[in-house]
Formats: structure tokens, C-alpha cells, sequence
């Protein structure tokens, strides 16, 4: 099997990304083992159970984000800045654990913004209706042109 890299991470972008999860992550541990002795969670709880799910909630989601982030830090250390690629049969754009797409699964391939501050996105049309999107932003290369050669290795 060959490996195809079609786009790669900016730096910059990524270094800012990195920055920001240690700084998310500073400010949660100042605020959940520090601020108020070590008491800020038993605080919360004892004025309402309300409060209480829904920071809990909020820090699900933070943690969901803090997970993507720093997926795409390591494969940004590990696979030298590698954004997208085709392994074999498989389009790769978060690690070929965590995001990937069979080749003979996608139906189409096009760019769309996403999002109420119109992200740019590269979308993958599965055969069964679902839609893959793969965030371009912190990309080098032109998503039209990512979207072409995806469409040239479709038509093989």
C-alpha cells in the first residue's frame, strides 16, 4: 500500500491550537483543584444540583474538544504536519483510527462552508447518505485542488 499525501497542517495554526489546550487545560486545573481550596465542585453542588450537571455537561464537551485537539497536535508531531492523505483504500484526515473514509464508500467530493461561521470544509458524500467533513482551514493547500485529486483517485 502507498501513502498519497494530499495536504498538509500550517504550522503556525497548529502551534496556536496547542497553545490554546494548554491554556484550557491550566485554567480547568486552577479552577477545579485550586480556586477555593480544592472545594470549587462541592460549591456547586451544594447550591444546586442544576449547576451541578451542568458543568459537568460543559466539561464533557470540553473534554471532547480537548481530545480532537490534541489528536491533530500528535499527528501533526508524528506524521510530519500530514492533514489528508489516501492510504491503500482509504481516505485519512484524523489518523486512520479515528477519521477515515473507504474509497469505494465515497459518492461524491466537494467544498462547502460549515457551520454558523461558515467554516471551510471539504465534504465526503458516503454511498449510505451520511456526509464526512473534513475542516480546511489550518490547511497549506487549496481545498479545490485536495478536492480534485480525491476525485482523479475516485474515477480509477
Amino acid at each position: 500500500m502507498t501513502k498519497i499525501v494530499l495536504a498538509h497542517y500550517r504550522k503556525a495554526k497548529l502551534l496556536r491550537s496547542a497553545s490554546f489546550i494548554a491554556l484550557i487545560l491550566a485554567g480547568g486545573i486552577w479552577l477545579i483543584f485550586i480556586s477555593h481550596n480544592g472545594h470549587f465542585l462541592s460549591l456547586v453542588r451544594a447550591k444546586s444540583n442544576i449547576s451541578f450537571l451542568m458543568i459537568l455537561f460543559g466539561m464533557t464537551g470540553l473534554l471532547y474538544y480537548l481530545w480532537t485537539e490534541i489528536l491533530l497536535v500528535k499527528q501533526a508531531l508524528f506524521d510530519r504536519f500530514e492533514a489528508v492523505w489516501i492510504d491503500g483504500d482509504r481516505i485519512v484526515y484524523l489518523g486512520k483510527r479515528y477519521s477515515s473514509a473507504k474509497l469505494e464508500d465515497v459518492a461524491a467530493v466537494s467544498t462547502d462552508n460549515y457551520g454558523s461561521f461558515n467554516f471551510p470544509m471539504i465534504v465526503l458524500r458516503l454511498r449510505n447518505g451520511e456526509e464526512r467533513y473534513i475542516p480546511t482551514g489550518a490547511l497549506i493547500e487549496d481545498r479545490s485542488s485536495i478536492v480534485a485529486e480525491i476525485n482523479a483517485r475516485l474515477s480509477q
